[in-house]
């Protein structure tokens, strides 16, 4: 690729700046990112969450500030749940005979942190696991205001005119009862639904939403128990063709971070399509 090519244009300085400046936020001193950098293209733009081959965490323990136990643990248990989601989508969403054309529109109710929302820009516009797509707008909508903040702090990209964060311009996070807001959209995302908790709420919002006539839903949920009383029949009750149900076989048990065996992330999945 040649020097021009590069995400970062018209001369090497662009990409020494950046480099320099990930070198101030990095404790663990300087890391060599200019051969990987290389690699980007307008396509694909740099994002922190792309360097998915560096054990960032292991590189801040190395410095005068080491990242906190619970921390380190947090990171590495968000990137495993990353990693993982786009597995699930590789695999199971194709089962669905959705036809994904793009541009498209991704809604995620009960969207939390949403950790998962770069696995499903990059995977749902065709791109590699750690790129975002602009083709691939995505919506998060939570009634928990801290968790709203919380998503916005996470989609940032640094602006290289004055190296100060900003907003994803394709994430939009909104503060708000999802049986309110009904953006229209291509994906209908509902990761954990506590409806165990809130039967009626969720069917609710599975029943009226802007979910698009043959729209795909995934849904996941923690338990098998969950699955088959709970979720499931609230999608079939609600007007969704299932394509495809059951265990997920990437999910990652909580053995490793409470010990529990019975339980996984995005144990079980569900896609289907709005009839």
């Amino acid at each position: 690729m040649s020097e021009k090519d590069n995400y970062f244009g018209k001369k090497n300085n662009d990409l020494e700046e950046y480099i320099q400046l990930f070198d101030k936020l990095n404790p663990a001193g300087p890391v060599d990112f200019k051969s990987l950098l290389n690699t980007y293209t307008r396509d694909r733009p740099p994002s922190f969450d792309a360097f998915e081959k560096i054990d960032l965490v292991e590189k801040f323990d190395k410095g005068p500030c080491p990242v906190p136990d619970n921390s380190r643990k947090a990171l590495k248990v968000a990137n495993m749940i990353r990693r993982a989601f786009r597995k699930m989508l590789e695999t199971y969403v194709p089962l669905s005979e959705y036809d994904l054309t793009l541009p498209l529109k991704v809604v995620s109710v009960g969207c939390g942190s949403s950790v998962e929302a770069f696995a499903l820009s990059g995977y749902f516009g065709r791109k590699l696991y750690g790129s975002n797509s602009l083709d691939v707008h995505f919506t998060g909508i939570d009634s928990d205001e801290k968790m709203v903040e919380l998503a916005r702090r996470n989609h940032t990209t640094i602006r290289f005119t004055n190296y100060e964060l900003e907003p994803w311009p394709n994430y939009t996070f909104i503060h708000a009862d999802a049986r309110e807001v009904r953006p229209e959209c291509d994906i209908l995302l509902a990761r954990h639904p506590n409806i165990i908790q809130l039967p009626f709420v969720w069917e609710e919002i599975f029943e009226n939403n802007g979910l698009k006539q043959g729209g795909l839903l995934i849904s996941t949920e923690y338990s098998e128990w969950e699955y088959k009383n709970c979720l499931e029949p609230a999608l079939r009750r609600t007007g969704y063709e299932i394509k495809h149900g059951g265990p997920n076989i990437h999910a990652i048990t909580f053995e490793s971070i409470n010990g529990d065996r019975n339980s996984a992330f995005d144990k079980m999945v569900i896609v289907a399509r709005k009839k």
